[in-house]
Formats: C-alpha cells, structure tokens, sequence
C-alpha cells in the first residue's frame, strides 16, 4: 500500500489535493454547522494535502501531539505553531489553553494508507488512531482522507481496529456503516 501511494506523481497528487480539499470544504460547509471542535491530522508528503483550498481555515481544527505513546490535540493561532514532533510529523505546541479534548469532537479527519468502503482502515501500524477513534464519542463524524488508489476492496481487521463512518477522495464522497 505505501508503494501505491508513493507511485502517484508529483503534480498528480497536487491537482488530487486540491480536489480533495475543495470536496472537504463543500462536506463540512454541508455539515449542520455543529460548534464542536474537528479534529484533524498534519498532511505528511505522502497524504492528500487537505488544507490547500481557500475555503479551509486550518486554524480552525486541532491537531495531534504524540508523546510517550499518549496523544493530545492541540489548536494552532498560525502554521508556525507546527514543528517536528516524535516521529517527524508536524505537530502542535503543547498549550494547555488550547488543548481540545478528542471526546468533545464533532468531526476526526483520519488519515490512513487505505480504506475499504465498509469504512475499515489501514494505518501505520502503530494503533495511534485506533486509540484516537476509540475515544471519540457515538455523535463524532470519523472521515477518512484519502487518493483514489487507497480506497481498496477489503482490508483485515482486528479486534481493537476502529472504522470511519466515510470517505473521501478527489472522485467524492463514500457512505461507509458503522455501528454505533
């Protein structure tokens, strides 16, 4: 799967960020205006780049900090509040003041390197938002942030494994079911 991903060309996978950005933006502008905080992840270089269309504010989501295997999340006042964390991923400043507790959030962008449309998913390897989305209260939106190539037939699940109620990818959106 990360070779899949890695093989998308350069200026591909900006003009696919850039319509997965805009698909984003019209998807939370159709939300019903829900005041609870989004939760989102930092775009490593090898995911869709979600924040690139104008109608995005990236300020207006808090981002993980991973230390000592617990995550936080944390909002930003600017893009330079983001420096290189534990594992090279940007990350946010620890600031008590702007901590946003995972269990208030009313949308969790997730990213992953694939998807099936039964809203499995495949991450790193590490169970990092597995535990994320295990703490997200029945009420949270958990979308998936992903190229075309990611979303797959099916993917193995595991007992602590979490799904994603959705997807989407520069070619739309995709309903997935999750029990609640």
């Amino acid at each position: 799967m990360r070779a899949r991903v890695s093989e998308i060309d350069p200026a591909q996978r900006v003009k696919f960020s850039a319509t997965l950005s805009s698909g984003i933006a019209k998807w939370l502008a159709d939300r019903d205006g829900t005041s609870s905080p989004a939760l989102a992840f930092v775009p490593m270089t090898s995911e869709p780049n979600w924040w690139t269309a104008p109608e995005i504010d990236p300020l207006h989501f808090a981002y993980p900090r991973v230390r000592d295997g617990g995550v936080e999340f944390y909002g930003i006042s600017c893009r330079e509040d983001l420096t290189p964390g534990e594992f090279g991923i940007m990350e946010p400043m620890a600031d008590d003041s702007r901590r946003v507790l995972v269990e208030s959030a009313g949308v969790v962008l997730v990213p992953g390197l694939a998807f099936d449309r039964n809203g499995n998913r495949m991450g790193r390897g590490r169970g990092i938002y597995d535990g994320i989305l295990a703490r997200t209260s029945q009420m949270c939106f958990r979308l998936g942030v992903a190229f075309d190539s990611q979303v797959v037939a099916s993917i193995p699940v595991e007992p602590h494994d979490q799904r994603v109620d959705g997807v989407i990818t520069p070619s739309g959106f995709i309903s997935c079911s999750r029990p609640r």
